[in-house]
Protein backbone atom coordinates (compact mmCIF):
# COMPACT_ATOMS: atom_id res chain seq x y z
CA UNK A 1 0.00 0.00 0.00
CA UNK A 2 2.40 2.23 0.28
CA UNK A 3 4.04 1.94 -2.73
CA UNK A 4 0.98 3.13 -4.91
CA UNK A 5 0.92 6.15 -2.37
CA UNK A 6 4.81 6.45 -3.57
CA UNK A 7 3.66 5.85 -6.92
CA UNK A 8 1.21 8.68 -6.63
CA UNK A 9 3.13 11.25 -4.96
CA UNK A 10 6.07 10.66 -7.45
CA UNK A 11 3.42 11.04 -10.42
CA UNK A 12 1.93 13.94 -8.78
CA UNK A 13 5.53 15.90 -8.51
CA UNK A 14 6.18 14.83 -12.06
CA UNK A 15 3.16 16.33 -13.24
CA UNK A 16 3.66 19.71 -10.73
CA UNK A 17 7.04 20.08 -12.17
CA UNK A 18 5.87 19.51 -16.09
CA UNK A 19 3.65 22.14 -15.61
CA UNK A 20 6.28 24.66 -14.27
CA UNK A 21 8.17 23.84 -16.83
CA UNK A 22 5.58 24.38 -19.65
CA UNK A 23 4.92 27.45 -17.68
CA UNK A 24 8.60 28.28 -18.23
CA UNK A 25 8.54 27.48 -21.59
CA UNK A 26 5.58 29.60 -22.39
CA UNK A 27 6.95 32.52 -20.42
CA UNK A 28 10.10 32.41 -22.41
CA UNK A 29 8.60 32.14 -25.75
CA UNK A 30 6.11 35.24 -24.55
CA UNK A 31 9.95 37.13 -23.79
CA UNK A 32 11.04 35.74 -27.13
CA UNK A 33 7.61 37.39 -28.65
CA UNK A 34 7.64 40.78 -27.25
CA UNK A 35 11.58 41.07 -27.98
CA UNK A 36 11.06 40.36 -31.11
CA UNK A 37 8.01 42.96 -31.33
CA UNK A 38 10.13 45.09 -30.04
CA UNK A 39 13.08 45.51 -32.50
CA UNK A 40 10.55 45.07 -35.18
CA UNK A 41 9.06 48.24 -33.23
CA UNK A 42 12.47 49.66 -33.81
CA UNK A 43 13.14 48.87 -36.77
CA UNK A 44 9.86 50.72 -37.90
CA UNK A 45 10.98 53.73 -36.33
CA UNK A 46 14.40 53.54 -38.10
CA UNK A 47 14.05 51.97 -41.39
CA UNK A 48 11.24 53.87 -43.52
CA UNK A 49 11.35 51.55 -46.15
CA UNK A 50 10.58 48.64 -43.90
CA UNK A 51 7.75 50.93 -41.97
CA UNK A 52 6.05 51.43 -45.57
CA UNK A 53 6.24 47.66 -46.38
CA UNK A 54 4.63 46.58 -43.02
CA UNK A 55 2.17 49.62 -43.05
CA UNK A 56 1.16 48.03 -47.03
CA UNK A 57 0.15 45.26 -44.89
CA UNK A 58 2.96 43.19 -46.73
CA UNK A 59 0.71 42.92 -49.47
CA UNK A 60 1.90 40.28 -52.03
CA UNK A 61 -0.48 41.99 -54.83
CA UNK A 62 0.90 45.59 -53.94
CA UNK A 63 4.80 44.58 -53.91
CA UNK A 64 4.15 42.78 -57.50
CA UNK A 65 2.54 45.53 -58.77
CA UNK A 66 5.70 47.82 -57.37
CA UNK A 67 8.23 45.31 -58.72
CA UNK A 68 6.51 45.59 -62.10
CA UNK A 69 6.37 48.95 -62.17
CA UNK A 70 9.98 49.22 -61.33
CA UNK A 71 10.64 46.58 -63.97
CA UNK A 72 8.84 49.05 -66.67
CA UNK A 73 11.04 51.79 -65.33
CA UNK A 74 14.13 49.79 -65.80
CA UNK A 75 13.58 48.52 -69.11
CA UNK A 76 12.17 52.30 -70.14
CA UNK A 77 16.06 53.70 -68.95
CA UNK A 78 17.32 50.68 -70.84
CA UNK A 79 15.85 51.91 -74.24
CA UNK A 80 16.98 55.04 -73.40
CA UNK A 81 20.55 54.13 -73.00
CA UNK A 82 20.34 52.28 -75.75
CA UNK A 83 18.78 55.09 -77.74
CA UNK A 84 21.69 57.58 -76.42
CA UNK A 85 24.28 54.94 -76.74
CA UNK A 86 23.20 54.74 -80.45
CA UNK A 87 23.35 58.47 -81.08
CA UNK A 88 26.58 58.49 -79.51
CA UNK A 89 27.93 56.40 -81.97
CA UNK A 90 27.02 57.81 -84.84
CA UNK A 91 28.70 61.40 -83.42
CA UNK A 92 32.03 59.04 -82.83
CA UNK A 93 31.79 58.13 -86.12
CA UNK A 94 31.07 61.77 -87.73
CA UNK A 95 34.59 62.90 -85.38
CA UNK A 96 36.39 60.19 -86.69
CA UNK A 97 35.94 61.17 -89.99
CA UNK A 98 36.22 64.71 -89.99
CA UNK A 99 39.65 63.95 -87.50
CA UNK A 100 40.64 61.85 -90.77
CA UNK A 101 39.92 64.31 -92.76
CA UNK A 102 41.69 67.21 -91.09
CA UNK A 103 44.85 64.67 -91.00
CA UNK A 104 44.79 64.43 -94.45
CA UNK A 105 44.42 68.41 -94.80
CA UNK A 106 47.32 69.17 -92.61
CA UNK A 107 49.62 66.59 -94.78
CA UNK A 108 48.31 68.70 -97.62
CA UNK A 109 49.19 71.80 -96.44
CA UNK A 110 52.76 70.90 -95.06
CA UNK A 111 53.19 69.53 -98.64
CA UNK A 112 52.23 72.68 -100.34
CA UNK A 113 53.98 74.79 -97.52
CA UNK A 114 57.06 72.47 -98.11
CA UNK A 115 56.86 73.37 -102.19
CA UNK A 116 55.96 76.45 -101.50
CA UNK A 117 59.11 77.18 -98.99
CA UNK A 118 61.68 74.91 -101.53
CA UNK A 119 60.06 77.50 -104.53
CA UNK A 120 60.74 80.71 -102.28
CA UNK A 121 64.11 80.00 -101.25
CA UNK A 122 65.29 78.78 -104.70
CA UNK A 123 63.96 82.37 -105.60
CA UNK A 124 65.86 83.80 -103.21
CA UNK A 125 68.98 82.02 -104.07
CA UNK A 126 68.60 83.34 -107.64
CA UNK A 127 68.79 86.60 -106.78
CA UNK A 128 71.58 86.60 -104.79
CA UNK A 129 73.10 85.01 -107.96
CA UNK A 130 72.00 88.03 -109.96
CA UNK A 131 73.21 90.55 -107.38
CA UNK A 132 76.54 89.11 -106.90
CA UNK A 133 77.31 89.02 -110.51
CA UNK A 134 76.19 92.56 -110.75
CA UNK A 135 78.65 95.44 -110.14
CA UNK A 136 78.87 96.51 -106.74
CA UNK A 137 78.21 100.11 -106.90
CA UNK A 138 74.85 99.07 -108.75
CA UNK A 139 73.73 96.47 -106.56
CA UNK A 140 74.63 98.70 -103.50
CA UNK A 141 72.40 101.82 -105.15
CA UNK A 142 69.58 98.82 -105.56
CA UNK A 143 70.12 97.82 -101.70
CA UNK A 144 69.44 101.26 -101.16
CA UNK A 145 65.93 101.14 -101.86
CA UNK A 146 65.16 97.79 -100.60
CA UNK A 147 63.67 96.64 -96.83
CA UNK A 148 66.98 96.80 -95.18
CA UNK A 149 65.76 93.22 -93.38
CA UNK A 150 65.39 91.85 -97.09
CA UNK A 151 69.02 93.37 -98.18
CA UNK A 152 70.21 92.03 -95.25
CA UNK A 153 68.91 88.53 -95.56
CA UNK A 154 70.34 88.83 -99.13
CA UNK A 155 73.99 90.05 -98.00
CA UNK A 156 73.92 87.08 -95.82
CA UNK A 157 73.24 84.58 -98.70
CA UNK A 158 76.15 86.04 -100.63
CA UNK A 159 80.03 85.27 -100.54
CA UNK A 160 81.48 87.77 -97.64
CA UNK A 161 83.87 89.26 -100.09
CA UNK A 162 80.65 90.34 -102.42
CA UNK A 163 78.48 91.05 -99.54
CA UNK A 164 81.64 93.87 -98.55
CA UNK A 165 82.01 95.08 -101.87
CA UNK A 166 78.10 95.66 -101.75
CA UNK A 167 78.04 96.58 -98.21
CA UNK A 168 80.58 99.60 -99.00
CA UNK A 169 78.36 100.87 -101.87
CA UNK A 170 75.35 101.37 -99.24
CA UNK A 171 74.62 104.31 -97.77
CA UNK A 172 76.54 104.22 -94.68
CA UNK A 173 72.94 104.38 -92.18
CA UNK A 174 71.17 102.01 -94.61
CA UNK A 175 74.56 99.45 -94.73
CA UNK A 176 74.87 100.35 -90.38
CA UNK A 177 71.30 98.97 -90.07
CA UNK A 178 71.72 96.03 -92.09
CA UNK A 179 74.88 95.02 -90.42
CA UNK A 180 73.54 95.25 -87.01
CA UNK A 181 70.26 92.89 -88.68
CA UNK A 182 72.81 90.69 -89.99
CA UNK A 183 74.57 90.10 -86.08
CA UNK A 184 71.64 89.95 -84.03
CA UNK A 185 70.09 87.30 -86.04
CA UNK A 186 71.31 83.87 -84.27
CA UNK A 187 71.20 86.27 -81.05
CA UNK A 188 68.17 84.45 -79.27
CA UNK A 189 69.31 81.17 -80.97
CA UNK A 190 70.14 78.62 -77.43
CA UNK A 191 73.66 78.16 -76.99
CA UNK A 192 75.15 75.12 -75.76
Amino acid sequence: MILPIIAVVFLGSALVRGGLVAEAATNLEQEKAAAIATEARAMLKSEPEVKAAVEHDCDAGALITDLKTREAEFERREADLNAREARLSVVEDRVETRIAALKQAKEDLDGTITRVDGAQSRDVERLVTMYSTMKPKRAGELFNEMDVAFASELLVRMKPEIAALVLANMEAEKAFTASLLIARRNQSAPKN
